[in-house]
């Protein structure tokens, strides 16, 4: 009896630490390109765009390129001034023919587009002017700040419509998440700047909105991802909890979120949301290191992009994982 006490004994501890280990297992998908960071999906063509670490007789550079993950083709995207815009400051319209992206060139802080591959068509959407605050030069000298640095626009995203932009808008002094009406060019706020909302995502109905913020009610400071409905201009908590829940973006058929989590005591790594049925379930495995942001769904819907930072790489990389639904029943 006694021997067969321990044969149990041993077998369960021996299941116990197996399955310890494989929960422990990395599931990271493949890797699509390397020194890459901030993917986003060129509309529905299939292409990824991402800011690529570039080694130019020992000088390391940013570009902004485009990318196929089927063939591996890359090409840096032309915008015909000095630097790659800002990340998080560009936007691909849904069928991937032109892109939004902010200029200071021209003005203190304005968003243009352009037709994908065709730089001299600009088009001009915003006039933000009125948006500048207004500091005085001793102001400005005391805190080494220079015309350009009072304002900033980025997380721009584009409806599926091509009728709304929605951006945040960051200023010295506050920031807020702003709505476009692009035939108009007018501009309204939509959320509290004390969310400090960010990281917007559209669904496909042109009508609801994710993005991640702070809890308005000033209860928590971890951000958590939040619904706004454009007939209402309400907001509602989608998924809130003692973790930070951050970059939500939405399917093209609407059904699942993919965002990033990072439990207390843990690593951020990739999760989905079941939109639905109220449900969520990791996607990313990191093993025992590293951390993965910045998700984004392929054009398919098969599978997610995302960018994973490893210890000891100098940058991070890009890696695509499948999606498959059954996930949330395991």
């Amino acid at each position: 009896m006694k021997k067969a006490l321990l044969l149990f004994l041993t077998v369960s501890f021996t299941l116990i630490f197996a399955f310890n280990l494989s929960a422990q297992e990395a599931k990271l998908g493949k890797l699509i390109f390397e020194d890459g960071k901030y993917p986003q999906a060129v509309g529905n063509t299939g292409l990824i765009s991402f800011y690529q670490f570039t080694d130019d007789l020992g000088n390391v550079n940013l570009r902004l390129v485009t990318a196929d993950p089927k063939t591996g083709k890359i090409e840096p995207v032309d915008l015909e001034f000095e630097d790659s815009p800002p990340m998080g400051s560009i936007a691909w319209s849904k069928d991937g023919e032109n892109m939004a992206h902010v200029r200071k060139d021209y003005t203190v802080c304005d968003i243009y587009s352009m037709p994908r591959g065709n730089p001299d068509s600009l088009i001009k959407l915003t006039d933000l002017t009125e948006y500048i605050p207004e500091m005085d030069t001793a102001r400005m000298n005391l805190y080494k700040l220079e015309e350009k640095m009072l304002l900033n626009a980025a997380y721009l995203e584009w409806s599926y419509d091509n009728e709304k932009m929605i951006f945040t808008l960051l200023r010295v002094v506050d920031a807020g998440m702003y709505m476009l009406d692009i035939p108009t060019g007018r501009t309204r706020q939509i959320v509290p700047k004390k969310m400090m909302a960010g990281s917007p995502s559209w669904a496909p109905d042109n009508e609801t909105l994710y993005f991640g913020g702070k809890d308005p009610s000033g209860e928590r400071s971890n951000p958590d991802i939040y619904k706004f409905t454009v007939s209402d201009y309400s907001v509602e908590p989608v998924l809130n909890s003692p973790a930070s829940e951050l970059y939500p973006e939405v399917s093209h058929d609407g059904k699942y979120l993919v965002y990033t989590k990072m439990a207390p005591g843990e690593r951020q790594t990739v999760y989905v949301y079941d939109i639905e049925n109220d449900r969520s379930a990791q996607l990313v495995y990191l093993g025992k290191k590293g951390a993965a942001s910045f998700p984004m769904w392929s054009a398919d819907g098969k599978s997610v992009v995302y960018q994973l930072i490893v210890p000891g790489n100098t940058y991070p990389d890009l890696y695509q994982i499948d999606f498959d639904p059954s996930i949330f029943d395991k």
